[in-house]
C-alpha cells in the first residue's frame, strides 16, 4: 500500500476498505424552504469590516449545512427565530434528503455489509444512529457503533479499533 502519507499526524491508512461508493442526494422541498428561510433571515447587512463580514459568511455556511444535514440539526433558538416554519421531528427520515438517502441504502444492503458513515459534525451522527436505531427496517438487528475522536484508547479498543489510531 506504500508509506504511510500522515506520520506526524498520527494516522494510519486502512487497506481493507473494499469499496467506496458515494450516494448523492436531493434535498426534499422542505429542506429547501427552510435553507431559503435561514439564508433569507441572515443573508445581510454584511458588516464592512473584512474579518466580521467573514464570520458572518462562515456562520450562515455552517446554519445551511446543518438544514442540509437535517433540518432539527438547528437548534432550538435558531428554529425560534424562523417561528413562521414548522420543523420536523429528529425522527423524521423523510425530512432530509440526505436521511432519506441513507436508509434507503440500509433497507438494500445485503446483512454481511457493513456501512461506514462520515461527518464532520457530531449532531448529524447522532440523529442518523437515533433514527436507525428507532428504524425496523434500517437496522434490522445491525449493531449500530460511533466513533467520534475524542474517544479514549480503552473505547477504541472496545470497537476493534487499534490502540494507535
Amino acid at each position: 500500500m506504500g508509506e504511510n502519507p500522515f506520520p506526524k499526524c498520527g494516522f494510519k491508512l486502512v487497506s481493507d476498505i473494499t469499496a467506496q461508493k458515494l450516494h448523492p442526494s436531493k434535498p426534499t422541498e422542505f429542506c429547501r424552504k427552510i435553507y431559503q428561510a435561514v439564508y433569507d433571515h441572515h443573508r445581510g447587512p454584511w458588516p464592512n469590516a473584512p474579518q466580521k463580514r467573514r464570520q458572518q459568511v462562515l456562520s450562515v455556511l455552517h446554519l445551511l449545512r446543518a438544514v442540509c444535514n437535517h433540518p432539527a440539526c438547528l437548534d432550538a433558538n435558531r428554529q425560534a427565530s424562523l417561528s413562521s416554519l414548522h420543523f420536523p421531528s429528529r425522527d423524521d427520515v423523510e425530512a432530509s434528503g440526505k436521511c432519506a438517502k441513507l436508509h434507503e441504502i440500509l433497507e438494500n444492503v445485503n446483512e454481511n455489509e457493513k456501512i461506514l458513515v462520515f461527518n464532520v459534525s457530531l449532531a448529524p451522527i447522532d440523529l442518523l444512529m437515533e433514527q436507525i436505531q428507532k428504524s425496523k427496517r434500517g437496522s434490522r438487528g445491525r449493531n449500530v457503533l460511533k466513533l467520534v475522536g475524542e474517544m479514549n484508547a480503552q473505547k477504541r479498543e472496545a470497537f476493534g479499533i487499534a490502540k494507535d489510531l
